[in-house]
């Protein structure tokens, strides 16, 4: 694991740490340890000025990101992948940028709408028109009613 510590209200610091995890087995268990491998590295000082020893930076091995059967796949892979401390404060030069340009052209948060009742839908007013075509349509749902309905007789006389 790689952290960055970037100090913004003091000074302009920033360091990183890597943390690498080792197999340990303790009788029949086997468990994972995390060590510290290099603790707060300078790669931009106080002063915001760049760490300019070439030597010092970030060294990251296949096996801080696989597990041991890839990396035995890989036996002829043993070289590191570095990061100078220059390309690490480039790096964050960089993302302050992104970060500053963002920030500049975010809009001020409009005042927020308030929102208001909505207007109660009128009741339906029925013309003579609509008023007959109901009247027709109930009359018709009555007469097949009662044509379908095996109890009702005719004109019966009873």
């Amino acid at each position: 694991m790689v952290g960055v510590d970037i100090e913004y209200s003091k000074s302009k610091r920033a360091v990183f740490s890597v943390w690498r995890a080792k197999g340990q087995t303790s009788g029949a268990d086997r468990f994972w340890v995390v060590e510290p491998t290099v603790t707060n590295q300078v790669f931009r000082n106080d002063d915001g000025n760049p760490n300019t020893d070439k030597t010092l930076g970030l060294r990251l091995h296949l096996g801080d990101f696989a597990d041991e059967e890839t990396c035995r796949h890989f036996k002829d892979l043993d070289r590191d992948i570095f990061v100078s401390c220059d390309e690490m404060y480039r790096y964050l030069v960089e993302a302050e940028a992104f970060v500053k340009i963002a920030e500049s052209t975010e809009q001020e948060p409009s005042t927020p709408l308030k929102k208001r009742r909505r207007t109660q839908t009128p009741e339906e007013q029925l013309d003579d028109r609509d008023e007959d075509a109901y009247a027709k349509a109930e009359e018709r749902v009555s007469k097949r009613r009662d044509m379908e309905d095996e109890s009702f007789k005719g004109s019966s006389s009873e």
